[in-house]
């Protein structure tokens, strides 16, 4: 068993450019750490006031949604990304199919900083192919644009139902 901090320590001592095999990496134990909260997520349309953790592992999505990490923060520019649960746990996600374009969307940060998104598009992807939709990031590299998504339908691991946003030009 490979912990994170030996591959690092390991790929510390190279010189130079050296490949790393994926499959050690997949090997690398770790476990998540407490709920630590990113903001708040706001959704009047369908009554969601909730607060947003860091990452998408079991104990954080348990709490709530979760930011995937590796995409910016909500209200950056890029495209960030929040998952949660239609069923289980807190089901914060359950109405995200009664969400229409136009709907807005607030994320607010911990310093009291609030971004409104407006829903550009509610659509329904496979599973195989959700990663691609909710990871893709703006064209324009200065656009502000926020993806929620969930299992679809609800309490099955078939499809994902996925809300994409983004904050109107000025």
């Amino acid at each position: 068993m490979e912990t994170v901090q030996g591959l690092a320590a390991e790929l510390s001592d190279t010189t130079g450019d050296q490949p790393v095999d994926p499959d050690r990496v997949a090997a690398v134990v770790t476990s998540p750490g407490p709920f630590v909260a990113l903001g708040r997520l706001q959704i009047p349309a369908i009554g969601l006031d909730v607060e947003v953790g860091n990452g998408v592992d079991p104990n954080t999505l348990t709490l709530g949604p979760g930011h995937w990490p590796g995409t910016p923060l909500p209200g950056r520019p890029g495209n960030a990304v929040l998952s949660g649960h239609r069923t289980t746990h807190t089901a914060p996600f359950r109405d995200l199919d009664e969400m229409v374009e136009g709907d807005r969307i607030t994320v607010s940060t911990p310093t009291g900083t609030a971004t409104t998104f407006v829903v550009t598009e509610v659509l329904l992807v496979g599973v195989a192919e959700y990663t691609n939709e909710v990871l893709a990031q703006p064209e324009d590299p200065s656009a502000r644009e926020l993806t929620l998504f969930a299992c679809h339908p609800e309490g099955r691991l078939t499809h994902r139902i996925v809300v994409h946003a983004q904050v109107p030009p000025a």
